[in-house]
């Protein structure tokens, strides 16, 4: 992303990044530092990350009064020619600032409709971040996002006509790196990597590997990558499932990306997330030529080609489109 940017020197505001798909473009993106004369990144107290060259890291808590500082230290110290702040989490600066701004927005509840049910506090804390979405956002300000979907949506969400840059960034793989295993599709598990949000969809996964077993007496292995720390209610929700139907799944912590990649590179990347800004696992198993079997949304013909498509809102859709993947890879 660096590279597409003409200013020599970046202030990057990652004060809400904390992991998941946006760490990994964060860091991706850090690695574009030597493209730059100067990089400055903010980012929260508990943000785990090694130091890299030409990087100058700044710590902040993550609340609304740091994030005023931030503003407040980039007016001060940061005011200078050919200089940009690009806000890495969505949200654009609670003041206006008088050097070039970019606001990278991949949340797609901050400028999407909320089309699934959620509890009521989540439901409130969305509207809160698309009152402050759009209360902050200005016409000077350039939205990069990944997707023309993502782009659609956020030119619906304003009331004036937005700058937009769609760059649909992500690391080329080193294949060097990727142990492949000699294993036929029919034989690999499903993988799901994705964060513990109601939009991911995991419940109706898991319950279609219960239709799996009961209705078709099939038992592919699912594996599913997601933080217990982070998630705990789901996680117990999904460990209790799977031991009660005695269901063939395994639910992992987070793992490194590189080791994420080996794992994708062996496996069939299953996503039957309802929604996404862009769906960085999709773009991963693309590239690794690893087979794919997703939702039937645009999001996902927006980055990828899968060999089965089905409606994320039911379970026997995806266990027919599993059942469909694994006649056609006897």
């Amino acid at each position: 992303m660096l590279e597409e940017l003409p200013q020599e020197n970046i202030v990057i505001v990652a004060q809400n990044i904390s992991s998941g798909g946006g760490a990994v473009l964060l860091k991706q993106t850090l690695r574009q530092a030597s493209t730059k004369k100067s990089v400055v990144c903010i980012i929260n107290d508990t943000f785990q990350i090694e130091p890299l060259p030409g990087v100058e890291f700044i710590r902040m808590p993550r609340s609304i009064f740091a994030r005023l500082k931030i503003d407040l230290v980039i007016l001060k110290n940061y005011n200078t020619p050919n200089t940009a702040a690009l806000y890495f989490g969505n949200f654009p600066p609670l003041l206006p600032l008088p050097i070039k701004t970019y606001v990278f927005c991949q949340n797609r509840y901050i400028v999407g409709p909320l089309d699934l049910k959620v509890s009521k506090i989540f439901a409130i804390k969305v509207a809160l971040q698309k009152t402050l979405f759009k209360l902050c956002s200005r016409k000077e300000h350039t939205f990069i996002v990944q997707t023309k979907t993502m782009a659609a949506l956020v030119k619906q969400s304003l009331h004036f006509s937005p700058m937009l840059k769609v760059l649909p960034f992500t690391e080329k793989i080193s294949w060097e790196k990727i142990r492949f295993e000699n294993k036929p599709n029919n034989q690999k598990p499903f993988l799901y990597v994705a964060s513990g949000e109601p939009h991911k969809n995991h419940l109706n996964l898991i319950m279609a590997w219960e239709a799996l077993s009961s209705k078709f007496g099939l038992h592919p292995e699912l594996v599913l990558i997601l933080n217990a720390e982070n998630y705990p209610i789901l996680h117990k929700t999904l460990v209790d499932i799977a031991s009660q139907k005695r269901l063939n799944v395994r639910i992992v912590d987070e793992m490194e990306h590189s080791n994420l990649l080996n794992a994708i590179a062996n496996s069939v990347t299953i996503y039957p997330s309802l929604f996404e800004s862009f769906g960085l696992p999709l773009v991963e198993a693309n590239q690794l030529n690893a087979p794919i079997v997703a939702s039937d949304r645009e999001f996902v013909r927006d980055v990828c080609d899968p060999q089965e498509t089905f409606d994320p809102m039911s379970t026997e859709s995806i266990a027919t489109a599993v059942v469909a993947f694994l006649n056609k890879n006897p």
